[in-house]
């Protein structure tokens, strides 16, 4: 098989198996090696006509040929090849359709980067395709033009006609080939708009994607299956277009024909039966009933009756409840934006498109606009990044491309915050509800009651998403009853999350409720007190039994404690501004925020300066302090820490006010500082007084912070014994706590214990229960710790590869949390490995940028990193090692660690 995508006029060959889906059903997993065979044939073919594999999904193949010769014998080889193979048990044969057809299709690539095709040639060769039957080898006219005289005597040209193919304005003369070697069928007459009595809305562009979505509502329809599919979806998502693609597919199995009922104009089921009435191409009796005439008519028919846009009509599942009723061997697709509630009811929500099928859709109607587009790297990313801003939606795809006569896909990027007024078209061959975003979201706006718009727009204050009990806190009571409502009518969406239903708004409608909400200022402070109670209640709850819920609470609540920041904060609303930012601060910590962490104390101190309150002076200048001592910057961290501790004292003697925890806290801290500086003597005296106010307070928990402290000291101290005994007595406390955090810690330094004692096996099990625990709870900076100590391990079982993985999984988490001399840590472990496999160039230049935060910190490290670097330099010689040594000082610390991050995939 050729690797270069063939260019300029190219034949494109389809191939996909007939009935596949019920081989499925009838096989089960008995036909995944059918499968595989024939997937396996049909590329051992096409790799000896030189045909290039352009993709395959299942049972389907696009192939690419530069001749047209090439993809016809390629076409009857796949056949001979499907006849001579001796099938498994229980599968006669796999009946297997082709379509050939010739042209020159736009060139371009997916978002993997692999050549593709698009355009009207790739639609005509895929529907060519589709008319057939397993079996068949169909080709068009071109195709049967360019190869005549080239093919041998004995290969068979049929002419079947000129026919109307399924999505396409124009026909096609289509051809059939037969070889003498072949087996002789008699096919069925085409799957051609010809032959069926089809009343479908006629596209003038193709349908893109949704391959998965239309295969799910096929078998949904499937002969003995459902008789009632609906189609639920928000705005612009697409749904009357995926149906006609569903009926096309499967109108040939409905002897009285398959008819499109457009109902956007009803509002009553009277109103509805006269539009289906209309479809039905009925002549009227005025003297009986409508409702009698049209299901009468119905009554013994085979039908299939694509209902589209039923939402807003009173009593409609009234009427097609009737229709099931009395027209037994009658179906019904519907297509809303709420379902019906029937019992008989099957319901597919059409959600997003993928990224691969909305970059699709963008560039097919792109091109329509710009027929010369080229298509480049930069477009590319582009093109991906605006379809993720409109969220995948197909109409605002469809709004946005329409604009590429006269914009780039990054102009069109750039003005997305206007979305509701740059997404619009005056196409006359739209309905105006389709013509505009805002119309969009407005059909389903005007349909709410009065009460349901009111919380409905409300709902704008939330960034991200809320739980009910937010919508009530903040909308309102009545928002509790009024969500799902709106969930019901697709204009929330929801998902369940700890047992309880997550909703959000998609961009564009939070835009288009914002829009109506007339009291934003109200509601956006409403929200702000909301979320800094909701955050302090939530940081109350770390270190307990909850932990892992509150912090997966506290990750989807973030993009809304951000907007309360911001709001607060563009208020000068001090009070709030500290609120929020102190009682997030845990919240940040553990969730790996710590940029975010630090920039809000750091605004919250500066507003509090000259604060009259030295309590709420004394709490931010401890959680600045404590924020920039774990970012590694030490200088900056101490005189904040000192003073905190000097402002809680203060406190404490002039107001009376209790502040023993506090001092404890900013004694505990002072000592970590200390520690990581190297100096120990000092760090053990700030953790004796920390200890003794802690014991004195009976604070348990922050009595096993400072015993795990005491034990680290022991261990740069070389007193191994004696740490155990403290990380024991440590986690004894936290396991007496239901202290998860503090479980997972103790574990993670016992396991480092145990390595250092030469216990192998019990630091793997120790730290394996430790990085269990810590991803549970999202704790990233504790899991890099643990990550980098099971490297250690690997280390010492000499599975290097092992270790390479773990001590870069701990590199990429510290490289995304800035934490300096933990950073280096990690650095120094990928260095170190690098020496022991002679990789002595990237050694150099791992343990070189680890050396300088490494020395600050007085790591332990330090001493093995210099052992390391003396070893490369006897292997590299002193001139290379330089030079080398010249080139790691040109790049940052984070730059390296980027070197490292990109070979990470390799690793494990």
């Amino acid at each position: 098989m050729t690797g270069v995508a063939p260019t300029g006029t190219i034949t494109l060959m389809f191939t996909d198996i007939q009935g596949s889906t019920e081989l499925w059903e009838a096989l089960g997993d008995a036909f995944r090696p059918v499968l595989d065979r024939h997937n396996a044939l049909v590329r051992e073919t096409v790799a000896r006509w030189d045909g290039f594999e352009v993709k395959s999904q299942g049972d389907s193949f696009m192939v690419a040929f530069q001749r047209g010769t090439d993809a016809v014998l390629c076409a009857l080889d796949v056949q001979r090849a499907l006849e001579s193979e001796p099938w498994a048990k229980g599968v006669k044969e796999v009946l297997v359709r082709i379509g050939v057809h010739m042209g020159e299709p736009f060139l371009g690539y997916d978002p993997n980067g692999r050549p593709d095709y698009f355009g009207p040639v790739v639609n005509r060769a895929a529907r060519t395709s589709a008319a057939g039957h397993g079996g068949q080898i169909l080709i068009s006219a071109a195709v049967r033009d360019s190869v005549l005289g080239a093919l041998t005597a004995d290969v068979v040209v049929l002419d079947l006609g000129t026919h109307r193919l399924r999505g396409l304005d124009q026909p096609e003369h289509l051809f059939e080939v037969r070889h003498p070697e072949l087996q002789q069928r008699t096919f069925p007459p085409l799957k051609t708009l010809d032959t069926l009595r089809l009343s479908l809305p006629v596209y003038p562009n193709t349908f893109v994607g949704r391959d998965e979505e239309v295969e799910t509502v096929l078998k949904q329809l499937a002969p003995q299956k459902h008789r009632l599919v609906t189609l639920v979806g928000p705005a612009g998502m697409g749904k009357t277009r995926l149906a006609v693609q569903v009926v096309e597919r499967c109108a040939e199995h409905y002897d009285d024909g398959a008819w499109w009922v457009p109902l956007a104009s009803a509002r009553t089921a009277e109103t509805a039966l006269a539009a289906l009435a209309e479809a039905l191409q009925l002549q009227i009796e005025p003297q009986v009933p409508l409702g009698e005439q049209v299901m009468g008519w119905l009554a013994t028919r085979q039908v299939l009756l694509l209902l589209d846009n039923m939402e807003q009509i009173v009593d409609g599942e009234a009427l097609v409840h009737e229709i099931l009723t009395r027209a037994p061997r009658a179906k019904c697709l519907v297509t809303t934006r709420r379902a019906l509630g029937l019992q008989a009811e099957q319901v597919v929500e059409l959600d997003a498109l993928r990224e691969s099928d909305a970059a699709a859709l963008f560039l097919d109607r792109a091109r329509g606009r710009r027929a010369d587009l080229v298509l480049t790297h930069p477009m590319m990313l582009a093109v991906s990044e605006l379809c993720r801003r409109l969220e995948r939606v197909p109409l605002a795809i469809e709004l946005a491309a329409s604009r590429s006569a006269s914009m780039t896909p990054q102009d069109i990027l750039d003005r997305l915050g206007e979305r509701l007024d740059l997404l619009q078209t005056r196409a006359p061959d739209l309905p105006p509800r389709q013509r505009s975003l805002r119309a969009a979201i407005g059909w389903s706006y005007e349909l709410l009651t009065p009460i349901e718009q009111q919380v409905f727009s409300r709902l704008s204050v939330f960034r991200g998403g809320f739980f009910r009990d937010s919508a009530r806190a903040v909308c309102g009571d009545e928002a509790g009853a009024v969500v799902p409502e709106l969930r019901d009518r697709s204009l929330v969406r929801a998902e369940a999350v700890q047992g309880h239903m997550w909703y959000w708004l998609q961009d564009s409608v939070r835009e288009f409720a914002l829009e109506n909400l007339p009291n934003r200022e109200e509601f956006a402070w409403r929200h702000a007190i909301h979320h800094a109670a909701l955050a302090e209640a939530m940081s109350a709850a770390l270190d307990g039994p909850e932990e892992a819920s509150v912090l997966e609470r506290a990750a989807r609540t973030l993009s809304n404690l951000e907007a309360a920041w911001l709001w607060a904060q563009s208020k000068q609303d001090f009070t709030l501004v500290v609120s929020i930012a102190t009682a997030a601060c845990p919240l940040l910590r553990r969730l790996g925020r710590w940029n975010t962490r630090q920039e809000w104390l750091a605004a919250a101190l500066q507003m509090a300066e000259g604060s009259p309150d030295p309590g709420t002076l004394a709490q931010l200048r401890y959680e600045l302090g404590y924020a920039l001592m774990e970012r590694g910057d030490f200088d900056a961290a101490r005189p904040l820490l000192e003073a905190s501790l000097e402002d809680w004292r203060s406190a404490a003697a002039t107001e009376q006010r209790d502040s023993m925890s506090s001092e404890a806290d900013c004694l505990n801290r002072l000592g970590n500082l200390c520690h990581y500086q190297g100096r120990l003597d000092e760090a053990r005296t700030f953790y004796e007084e920390a200890l003794f106010l802690r014991q004195l307070s009976g604070d348990l928990a922050g009595e096993a912070s400072i015993l795990n402290n005491f034990g680290v000291l022991a261990i740069q101290a070389g007193r191994l014994e004696e740490a155990r005994a403290r990380f024991e007595e440590s986690l004894l406390i936290d396991r007496q706590l239901e202290n998860t955090a503090g479980i997972a810690l103790m574990l993670n330094n016992l396991g480092r214990i145990c390595l250092d004692l030469g216990d192998v096996d019990e630091a793997r099990r120790l730290l394996e229960e430790s990085r269990s625990l810590k991803a549970d709870l999202g704790d990233r900076s504790g899991l890099a710790h643990t990550l980098h100590n099971l490297g250690e391990v690997a280390l010492a079982a000499n599975s290097l590869q092992e270790a390479r993985g773990y001590f870069l999984e701990a590199l990429t988490l510290r490289r995304e949390l800035a934490a300096r001399h933990e950073l280096a840590e990690s650095l120094a472990g990928v260095g170190r490995l690098s020496a022991t496999n002679q990789e002595w160039q990237e050694a150099g230049l791992y343990l070189t940028a680890a050396q300088p935060p490494l020395t600050e910190a007085g790591s332990g490290d330090l001493e093995a990193v210099c052992l390391s670097l003396e070893q490369v330099e006897a292997a590299m010689g002193p001139e290379r090692f330089a030079q080398m040594q010249r080139m790691a000082r040109r790049f940052r610390l984070e730059q390296v660690a980027d070197r490292a991050l990109q070979s990470a995939p390799e690793s494990r």
